[in-house]
């Protein structure tokens, strides 16, 4: 099986690790499985996506260092930026998310006379594939996502 090798470009590419190229047999497979899991999460409360939302943000400040390590070398960031703008910066986002998301994410009443009501609703996009930047990683993903 091919492999996807990842290497640190700021120590002559000394290579990181390595994870398996998926098929697109198995990418299809992946796919149909997250569509699938989509509509139980799509069901969820804004409520209760921020609880299992709360136990990813608690399980990436428990690895926090670990994955800012990793982040840092994928990236040949240097330490300080890395956990300043990085790490910092992404937590931070990802906590707003998390202490702003019913408020965010609550239908809103665009219109309202007499006669009628116009509300937006915010739902569960689906599935999506993200090329995330290779200098913000981390922080890039979290600094555009509503839902």
């Amino acid at each position: 099986m091919a492999k996807l090798v990842s290497t640190n470009p700021s120590k002559n590419f000394e290579k990181i690790g390595e994870v398996d190229i998926s098929s697109e047999n198995e990418i299809a497979g992946k796919v149909k499985k997250a569509r699938e899991v989509q509509k139980s999460w799509g069901s969820l409360s804004v409520k209760e996506r921020v609880i299992y939302l709360q136990k990813v943000y608690d399980l990436f400040e428990k690895h926090r260092e670990e994955l800012g390590k990793l982040v840092g070398d994928e990236i040949g960031m240097p330490l300080s930026v890395r956990d300043s703008m990085e790490i910092g910066a992404g937590q931070d986002y990802f906590k707003w998310y998390l202490e702003n998301a019913e408020k965010s994410l609550s239908p809103e009443i665009t219109h309202e006379d007499e006669t009628s009501q116009s509300k937006v609703y915010y739902e569960p996009t689906g599935v999506a594939a993200v090329i995330s930047p290779w200098n913000f990683p981390w922080i890039g993903r979290l600094s555009f996502y509503r839902g």
